[in-house]
């Protein structure tokens, strides 16, 4: 099943795409978000990010998130 990826700020720059669909073959009962998506952009793997299902921090994807939006957010300040 597809998912939708979403990218932003930084994140977004270094690989040049803010959208991209990717293909979840989930034969575990999770995927590891972070994983997946270092292996897809390995320009990745030196950066700090956050990564979001439906708007909830993860960094695995089950079944029952089949079909939610994931987000890549890079580091952010609070105040």
């Amino acid at each position: 099943m597809e998912n939708e990826v979403e990218f932003y700020g930084m994140i977004a720059e270094k690989i040049g795409v803010s959208k991209a669909s990717i293909l979840l073959d989930l034969k575990e009962e999770e995927i590891n978000l972070r994983d997946m998506i270092m292996a897809i952009y390995p320009e990745l793997t030196a950066m700090t990010f956050q990564i979001a299902v439906n708007n909830e921090l993860k960094e695995s994807i089950s079944k029952d998130d089949f079909g939610k939006t994931i987000a890549i957010l890079p580091p952010f300040a609070g105040g």
